[in-house]
C-alpha cells in the first residue's frame, strides 16, 4: 500500500471520509451529496481572518489528485494544500511533473508538491513516513508562535502567508462538513479558533459499493455507501502555533496547556485514548 494508507484514493476496501461539522446523518446507508462551492450558494460564505491548509502524503495516487484537490479547495474552502510525494527516485514521479506544469494555474498553484521519498525504516513502516511528512509540513508551512504576517512561505513554494491551521489527512480521505453551507473556516471558527490546540475528526468508512474495477468516474460518485456508525479513529486539524510534534499519523502532541477538541459541542475535549488516535465518544457534530 502507499504511504497514505487505505488503497489508492478510495479504490481500497474502505474509502474514508472525515467528518468535521455540526450535524450527522445518523444511521444513513448512503452518502449525502458532497458540499458545493460557495459560488453555488444564494448568499456568500462569511470571510474569516485566518488561513487553513492541508498537509497530505501520497504515493501512486495521480489518478485521484485533481478530484481531491478540486473538492478541498473549491467545495470545502481550504486555502492551500501541501502534498508530500512518497514516490521513489531522486526527482519524484508524476506528481512532481504535475507541479512543474501548474505553477501559473489560478487554482492548482495553491496546491504544492514536496518530494518525500521513504528510506530505511520509513519504507518498511510507512506510518513513520506519514509522521515525518506531517511534522515537516507543520514546521515548514505553519505559522509558529511569534510569527507575524511578514514571515511567509518561501517563494519557491508559492510564497504567501504561512497557515494558521493545518489538517493532516491523506488522498483517500475527504473532509466533509455535514452541513454543505459550511466551509472549513466556518467549522473552525466555532469549534477550534476560540480554544486553540487541535480539532479531531472521526472517520466514516465507505465500502466498495460493489465497484472493484477502476473507472474514470469521480471517487465521490463511485463510492456512495457507508457504514452506519461513526468510527472511533480520528484525524486532526491543528493550530500550527500550538503544535509540538506528531504522536502518530492520527494525533498531534500539543504544547503544554493546549488540548485536542471535538465537534461534540464548542469547547468539548477529546475523550482521548492511550495513543490519542481515537475518540470513542464518536461525536455526531
Amino acid at each position: 500500500g502507499h504511504a497514505g494508507g487505505g488503497g489508492g484514493g478510495g479504490d481500497g476496501p474502505l474509502a474514508r471520509a472525515l467528518r468535521s461539522s455540526k450535524t450527522a446523518v445518523e444511521g444513513a446507508s448512503s452518502a449525502p451529496s458532497p458540499p458545493v462551492s460557495s459560488s453555488e450558494h444564494s448568499s456568500p460564505r462569511p470571510r474569516h481572518n485566518f488561513t487553513v491548509g492541508i498537509c497530505a502524503i501520497a504515493k501512486d495516487a495521480e489518478s485521484y489528485l485533481i478530484e481531491w484537490i478540486d473538492y478541498h479547495l473549491l467545495a470545502v474552502g481550504f486555502d492551500r494544500i501541501f502534498v508530500y510525494d512518497n514516490s521513489d527516485g531522486e526527482e519524484g514521479g508524476d506528481l512532481s511533473r504535475w507541479r512543474a506544469n501548474t505553477r501559473s494555474h489560478p487554482l492548482y498553484s495553491r496546491a504544492d508538491v514536496v518530494h518525500h521519498p521513504g528510506h530505511g525504516f520509513l519504507e518498511k513502516f510507512d506510518a513513520y513516513a506519514q509522521k515525518a511528512a506531517y511534522k515537516d509540513c507543520l514546521k515548514r508551512f505553519g505559522k509558529t508562535e511569534g510569527d507575524d504576517d511578514s514571515r511567509s512561505i518561501e517563494e519557491g513554494r508559492g510564497g504567501g502567508p504561512r497557515m494558521d491551521y493545518l489538517a493532516m489527512i491523506d488522498l483517500d480521505e475527504f473532509v466533509y462538513p455535514v452541513d454543505p453551507a459550511l466551509s472549513i473556516h466556518d467549522v473552525l471558527a466555532e469549534y477550534l479558533v476560540p480554544y486553540g490546540g487541535a480539532l479531531t475528526m472521526n472517520w466514516v468508512l465507505y465500502g466498495t459499493s460493489n465497484r472493484t474495477v477502476y473507472s474514470p468516474t469521480p471517487v465521490l460518485k463511485r463510492f456512495q455507501y457507508r457504514e452506519p456508525d461513526i468510527h472511533n479513529v480520528i484525524k486532526t486539524i491543528v493550530k500550527a502555533s500550538d503544535f509540538d510534534t506528531m504522536k502518530n499519523p492520527h494525533a498531534a502532541q500539543l504544547k503544554k496547556g493546549h488540548k485536542a477538541h471535538t465537534t461534540m459541542y464548542p469547547g468539548a475535549i477529546q475523550n482521548i485514548s492511550g495513543t490519542g488516535a481515537s475518540d470513542h465518544d464518536r461525536p455526531k457534530g
